[in-house]
């Protein structure tokens, strides 16, 4: 048996939620050609979001031009659509996050 420990929760408004490296979706302070600073995300996460539907889930994404050998992120359901979720951690010796879990079913408590 694990050792979860609850770290807080995680709210769904789309019946699904976006695992993914914040540097990809962030803007980034750049100078365009002009040499003014703009702010622009490396990736536009609509992009990742295309064909959703009819792809289904789970899935992991890439952006358009398909030149990142490996995916940017994952989507999964909620299972239960929209609502609040408990998110927990477990810990190894050392003190080091190794897993995280979204309890998409808090009812079924067997951690």
């Amino acid at each position: 048996m694990s050792d979860w420990q609850k770290i807080g929760t995680l709210p769904v408004d789309a019946g699904c939620i976006m695992l993914v490296d914040p540097c990809y979706v962030l803007p980034d302070s750049r100078q365009n050609s002009s040499g003014d600073v703009v702010k622009e995300a490396p990736y536009d996460y609509k992009d990742m979001l295309e064909g959703m539907e009819e792809e289904g889930w789970p899935r992991e994404f890439k952006v358009k031009p398909k030149n990142y050998s490996m995916p940017l992120g994952m989507i999964v359901e909620s299972g239960y659509g929209d609502g609040e979720y408990p998110v927990y951690a477990e810990y190894n010796r050392e003190g080091r996050l190794v897993k995280v879990m979204v309890d998409f079913d808090p009812e079924d408590e067997d951690y």
